[in-house]
């Protein structure tokens, strides 16, 4: 009689077990399916969102491409932009239902860094100068350049060459054109961030450059240059205003993006 209890209470002590663990295993397997769920909706809705966003970086892109082959001022021309998809009126895709917005805290005119993708071939051109005033002069004297090493070399090169204006004869080439070389190693940079810094004097004050900027051994990803109004990046920056920031931020159900 008493083995006949002990295997009962054995018996429903497996069941209560085996019921346990089918729980706990019931529960996991519950949350894994709905967290995959969720992770479907989110990555969708993530989608919608970098898609919104594309479309109205594209659109910003096209407005500015017009106005400067129309010969519109730059802050005109940004006006515009800013006017496509103000913050109180967003821009609302007729599909995915996803919406974007120009940025006005991030959209502006002229630049005081620019930080840009620097390959061997072509490079980087900036037009240092002000393109809704070409013959106002620019103050720069000095460029400093701060870049990371690539994964091609640990001595990375960059070539500047430095194109000049002289005053009103604006628009023709001055006869010499001078390019430069910067290793890295040579100085120790500013920032703990970057690997490399060159700083050149080469500029004039109250001139006009288009400069070009290339890597050497392959591409150069990050690079920061900014220009001063004394010798040896001294003195205060000197605005680039012929480089536009145009802030573009996509917004979904879950999710935000931003350009």
């Amino acid at each position: 009689m008493c083995d006949k209890k002990n295997q009962t209470g054995s018996i429903l002590l497996f069941v209560m077990v085996l019921l346990a663990v089918f729980s706990i295993i019931a529960f996991v397997m519950s949350s894994l399916v709905f967290r995959n769920i969720t992770l479907s909706r989110t990555y969708k809705d993530y989608l919608k969102t970098a898609y919104a966003t594309e479309t109205g970086s594209e659109r910003a892109l096209d407005i500015l491409s017009v106005g400067r082959s129309n010969y519109y001022g730059l802050a005109t021309t940004i006006a515009t932009i800013e006017g496509l998809a103000p913050p109180d009126a967003p821009y609302i895709m007729p599909v995915s239902g996803a919406e974007y917005i120009i940025d006005p805290d991030l959209t502006d005119t002229s630049l005081d860094e620019i930080t840009a993708v620097v390959s061997d071939f072509p490079g980087i051109q900036i037009e240092l100068y002000d393109p809704d005033s070409a013959f106002t002069l620019m103050n720069a004297e000095s460029v400093r350049f701060l870049w990371n090493n690539p994964e091609c070399t640990m001595n990375s090169r960059i070539e500047v060459t430095y194109e000049k204006f002289v005053g009103p004869t604006f628009g023709i080439r001055d006869d010499s054109v001078r390019k430069d070389i910067y290793a890295c190693g040579v100085e120790t940079p500013v920032s703990s961030e970057y690997d490399c810094q060159a700083t050149s004097n080469t500029l004039a004050a109250n001139t006009n450059y288009i400069i070009r900027v290339k890597g050497l051994d392959c591409t150069i990803y990050g690079m920061n240059i900014q220009f001063y109004d004394d010798n040896d990046a001294g003195g205060n920056v000197v605005p680039v205003p012929s480089q536009a920031a145009i802030g573009v931020q996509g917004r979904g159900v879950e999710t935000a993006f931003q350009i």
